[in-house]
């Protein structure tokens, strides 16, 4: 996605790869390709990632725009406010509080904000110990996003326990739960993605690289 844009855009119009990315995203949400799976692993939860993914891109491509917005005290406020309103927001919609179209674009902002507060949170110099882990990361941001939804377990015992809680414990279960989840998924990307890339023509045709 990243070459193409490249290609389709040398005069690098903000605008345009906005457009592209949420077309391409409408492509296959709105397709059957958010329905398929291939031993077992569920694509519409790739295709629900490729928002935050698009935003990284952008927010990479475009960093001197993007902080005249971000690097903004208020907006930090806001964005991390809004964050929380809209996540806790989900647990209203069975009570028939707030309706249900509300919190389905909830679910779609819930990831651009977390991208942004993320992106204005190490942006500020906070947590210097992690910063050469963070750019490690940042630097094959491609293959974790490709490769890690074949390791995200899905177990539904957890899930009814944590939904059994009260609002306070589930959330917090549910932030322990993620945070064990993605350091494994993470973890097991890299490593794979050592091994694909030892071969230069696996290395060229999965990552571009």
């Amino acid at each position: 996605m990243m070459v193409v844009m490249e290609r389709i855009n040398r005069k690098r119009w903000l605008l345009f790869d906005i457009v592209f990315i949420l077309m391409i995203y409408a492509i296959f949400r709105f397709s059957y390709v958010a329905t398929w799976e291939i031993l077992g692993i569920d694509l519409g939860r790739f295709v629900g990632a490729l928002i935050p993914f698009g935003m990284g891109v952008l927010l990479r491509k475009y960093k001197s725009l993007f902080h005249v917005f971000i690097e903004q005290s208020w907006f930090y406020t806001i964005a991390i406010l809004s964050f929380f309103i809209l996540f806790i927001s989900r647990y209203f919609e069975d009570l028939g509080i707030i309706p249900l179209y509300c919190v389905k674009v909830g679910g779609y902002l819930l990831p651009l904000l977390g991208s942004l507060i993320v992106f204005y949170t190490f942006s500020h110099g906070i947590y210097m110990r992690m910063r050469s882990v963070l750019s490690y990361l940042g630097r094959h941001s491609l293959p974790i996003y490709i490769l890690h939804i074949a390791f995200v377990i899905q177990l539904p015992q957890v899930g009814s326990f944590i939904l059994q809680q009260n609002a306070i414990t589930s959330v917090t279960i549910q932030i322990l739960y993620a945070t064990v989840l993605t350091i494994f998924s993470i973890s097991l990307s890299l490593v794979v993605y050592k091994i694909i890339v030892m071969s230069s023509l696996l290395k060229r045709l999965f990552f571009g690289e």
